[in-house]
């Protein structure tokens, strides 16, 4: 904008020096400077929407009251536009080294998993399973607590819930919540069973 601004005032500048009998050359100026007029127009209606897009609507309002302080306002708006995409690129970095730092965290701690697995697979599986679901809440809290420290409002119940899902993959824990119900409902059907079975035992007569 500010170079056909710069060649259309320069235009102005050599029909007015023209002298009056120079026609042809004066319509051809002319015809010069209305083509650059509207193409500046439509370069600062792009301008306009630009900075709207970036809620910049009080600059935009000052341009329309100040036509000559137009250029400087518009400067100072691109300047803080530019230092916002400064600011969004650098909080992705950010997100991305971290989230790779976590993902390297994860792989180490899995790998750990694996190499313990050969001791876990000799342990009562009823009893195994009862243990993991006993620390699963609370680990899982420091987890959630950790991701919102860093992703403040950003990361969704659904997104938590399909990293749980991802982990117990990984660990190959699928259904030990499952697990245990069906444990403790085979616990309680054989309490019943013994119960009905006392109550049943003929009582003792005393002689």
């Amino acid at each position: 904008m500010q170079a056909k601004t710069k060649e259309r005032k320069a235009l102005l500048s050599e029909r007015d020096a023209l002298p009056s009998l120079a026609v042809f050359k004066r319509r051809e100026l002319t015809e010069k400077i209305q083509g650059l007029t509207e193409e500046i127009e439509e370069l600062k209606n792009e301008e306009t929407a630009i900075l709207r897009t970036f809620h910049k609507e009080e600059a935009v309002q000052k341009m329309a009251a100040q036509p000559s302080q137009r250029k400087q306002i518009a400067k100072q708006a691109r300047k803080e536009i530019s230092n916002t995409i400064a600011g969004a690129d650098a909080a992705a970095r950010r997100h991305a080294e971290r989230e790779a730092g976590f993902n390297e965290q994860y792989q180490e701690e899995l790998h750990r998993f694996d190499e313990l697995r050969p001791e876990m697979e000799t342990l009562d599986p009823a009893a195994l399973t009862a243990a993991h679901l006993a620390i699963r809440p609370e680990k899982e809290q420091a987890a959630f607590e950790e991701i919102h420290r860093y992703f403040p409002d950003k990361i969704s119940v659904f997104a938590i819930r399909d990293t749980v899902s991802a982990v117990d993959s990984d660990l190959h824990e699928n259904g030990i919540a499952n697990s245990l119900r069906d444990l403790q409902r085979h616990h309680s059907q054989q309490s019943n069973i013994q119960k009905q079975q006392k109550r049943k035992l003929p009582v003792r007569s005393e002689l």
